[in-house]
């Protein structure tokens, strides 16, 4: 047929479809050949095929892919940002800045030098930090990079002899200040791996030179009063509606300061381990029962000099965990090319200011965590608070007293929180937390809580209150409190600002005056002790929410009854009325009561009510008025399930606000926010007092 007939033949619909047909009467080397041009007719159609398609387009993004792509960087995740990145692409750094990092940042550091260009040291400091992740904790090289990278974002920031083409809104800025404030965190987590940050002064290595730190603080008492410094970064805390951080310059930390360990804890003359406030309650002698003034000092520790006013306080036996912010701020340019040593401050700032800090002249906003250390701190105290504990006298009384929150500052005002029946100072927090979150407040005032047994009775227990914050401002110095309380609290709170002599429970009780003077001289003055009191003239304004003013009816019912054959007295106070109240009331050795406990201190019948709400109130000192209720309208209806409105109505209120809320008032936000609003009033008028010039 011709020799055309032997040649491969290709069949097919398209050319993506291809059909060898091989003749067997064809030689092999002619096979050979057509395998060559079969393969080489596949490559030629595959290029053709691939060169056709597009290779430019766009697809949609996602709602926060372009957000992702815009924010992301070394700090927040393991890449490089966008501008970080396209830097390296335009300037032909890939494979230098992904196998030799430390000689790809010499060679920008240098281009820094000669032109001053200020992005050039954002994209020096992203790197550093990257490349740091390669190295442990422990490498000196993980500290150069780190040190390296927060003094390129340093100069960023604050060297004014870089050459800056962009605003303080170009992204470049806050990617420079999130690498200022992580690479000083990683650079405080090396120190403290090395036990090095209660030094003076540390050198670590930069790309060039040597930084060397002298550590400063800001706080108002030394850093060597902390024993261990943490990064807040490495904690969230648990337990809060919101949690109290914000964004700006620096690392927030925790500064702690355990009791068992404090130099300061060990002053305390008596040498005793009672905690403060433990003496308030009365002792199975009879000559140390409550309100002795001469025996009943309580336990608050004092410096080593014994002045009072010393900057540096504690009370409470319980760790601290203190917010605070670092900073660095080194002196001069980083660029003078002859200059091998580089000093600086590494300063520790007070967070529970205005949340500001002078540094290069210049008032910027701290980056701050008020939240973490709260939550550390109370994760410690919490093992020690249960319902039971709560319920037994004798171990609420070792942990009894006024507890700091902080150290005492002397320019703010004292603000203390008393928890109600069967709670502790736990139950505060949450408003504290949010209370926090004002600038003003938390720059003005000081948070204290007050710890009591629940079981004794109201009157007791206020007497120790009383007698504890005589004696802390006896030893700190103070001239203005406010008080706020809760339920049971708020009872103890109102015996604060009123007046009460022995003969009005006396006469209250139907005992005759001369059978009282039966009673053996100790049992009288314990009964003075905690009868006769007058206001105390430091205390300048009352918060009281869903306080039983006029009792409650559950206290006479089944859950009251339940509650006191649970309920323990301090084993000191029951041994006091087993032995020390046998007033004859016409039957031999009768008893004039039975131990009471602080449930029957609310029975509306009862003998404090009685005697309490006829009390006179301290005159120009303001008291306010938070109030539960279950949606109720009806004032005669309404109640928070524990507490009617008729018992914690309190006339001469200066407000008085009702909250859709059961008894745990003091927990929602129309509360908190009602107290924040009180706290504000409370420094723009002051009190009655102030405005009368007394």
């Amino acid at each position: 047929m011709g020799r055309r007939n032997q040649l491969p033949e290709i069949q097919g619909k398209s050319s993506s479809k291809l059909i060898f047909i091989i003749d067997p009467s064809v030689p092999d080397n002619v096979h050979l050949d057509m395998h060559f041009y079969r393969r080489c007719s596949i490559l030629l159609l595959a290029v053709l095929y691939f060169n056709s398609c597009a290779r430019y387009g766009v697809r949609q993004f996602g709602p926060l892919e372009q957000s992702k792509l815009v924010s992301q960087n070394a700090t927040n995740s393991e890449q490089l940002s966008h501008m970080t990145r396209r830097f390296i692409i335009s300037e032909g750094l890939e494979k230098k800045c992904e196998t030799e990092p430390l000689i790809c940042i010499l060679d920008i550091d240098t281009d820094l030098r000669a032109g001053k260009r200020a992005m050039l040291a954002v994209y020096a400091a992203e790197i550093a930090f990257h490349a740091a992740r390669s190295h442990d904790l422990d490498d000196e090289t993980f500290a150069r990079l780190n040190a390296s990278a927060l003094v390129y974002a340093s100069s960023y920031l604050f060297d004014r002899g870089l050459d800056r083409a962009t605003s303080e809104f170009h992204p470049s800025h806050r990617l420079a200040i999130d690498l200022y404030n992580r690479s000083l965190a990683q650079l405080l987590r090396y120190l403290h791996a090395r036990r090095a940050l209660t030094g003076s002064t540390h050198r670590i290595p930069l790309m060039r030179g040597t930084l060397q730190l002298k550590l400063d603080s800001d706080v108002h008492y030394l850093p060597d009063s902390f024993l261990h410094i943490r990064v807040a970064y490495d904690f969230r805390a648990r337990g809060f509606a919101n949690h109290q951080s914000y964004y700006g310059l620096g690392t927030p930390l925790i500064l702690l300061r355990p009791y068992k360990n404090d130099p300061l804890s060990q002053n305390d003359p008596s040498g005793s381990d009672d905690p403060p406030g433990s003496s308030d309650l009365p002792d199975q002698n009879p000559a140390t029962a409550p309100g002795d003034e001469e025996n009943n000092t309580g336990s608050i520790n004092n410096d080593d000099n014994g002045d009072p006013g010393s900057r540096y306080r504690y009370l409470g036996k319980a760790d601290q965990a203190y917010p605070a912010t670092a900073l660095l701020e080194h002196d001069g340019s980083y660029f003078v090319s002859d200059q091998k040593l580089y000093s600086g401050r590494l300063r520790i700032v007070d967070s529970l200011g205005d949340g500001t800090a002078n540094i290069y002249d210049r008032r910027i906003p701290l980056e701050v965590d008020l939240s973490s250390p709260m939550a550390y701190m109370l994760s410690g105290v919490e093992k020690s608070d249960s319902l039971l504990r709560r319920l037994d006298g004798d171990s609420i009384g070792e942990t009894s007293g006024l507890y700091m929150l902080y150290p005492y500052d002397a320019k703010k005002i004292p603000v203390v929180f008393v928890h109600g029946l069967a709670s502790s100072p736990m139950t505060w927090f949450p408003m504290i937390n949010e209370l926090l979150a004002d600038p003003e407040i938390r720059s003005r005032y000081q948070f204290w809580v007050y710890w009591y047994p629940t079981s004794n009775p109201v009157e007791f227990s206020a007497h120790g209150l009383r007698n504890t914050l005589k004696e802390a401002r006896e030893l700190l110095g103070f001239q203005r409190m406010v008080l706020i309380g809760h339920s049971m609290g708020g009872l103890l709170s109102r015996l604060m600002i009123q007046t009460s002599r022995t003969q009005d429970w006396v006469k209250e009780s139907g005992i005759e005056p001369e059978r009282f003077q039966k009673l053996d001289e100790s049992t009288r003055q314990m009964l003075r002790n905690v009868t006769q009191y007058d206001p105390l003239p430091f205390v300048e304004r009352v918060v009281f929410l869903a306080t039983p003013h006029r009792g409650s009816a559950l206290a006479d019912g089944l859950a009251g009854y339940m509650g006191r054959q649970v309920m323990s007295v301090p084993t000191g106070l029951a041994k006091v009325f087993d032995t020390g109240l046998d007033l004859l009331t016409g039957e031999e050795d009768a008893p004039v009561i039975a131990p009471p406990n602080g449930i029957e201190s609310l029975s509306p019948d009862g003998l404090f009510v009685r005697v309490t709400m006829k009390q006179p109130f301290a005159p120009g000192v303001p008291y306010h008025s938070i109030i539960g209720s279950r949606a109720a309208t009806d004032l005669d209806w309404i109640t928070d399930s524990v507490v009617p409105y008729a018992s914690s109505h309190l006339p001469g209120a200066e407000s008085e606000l009702l909250v859709e809320s059961d008894h745990s008032v003091h927990a929602t936000m129309p509360a908190i926010l009602e107290v924040r609003r009180i706290l504000r009033l409370h420094l723009e008028r002051g009190t009655g007092l102030e405005q009368a010039g007394l």
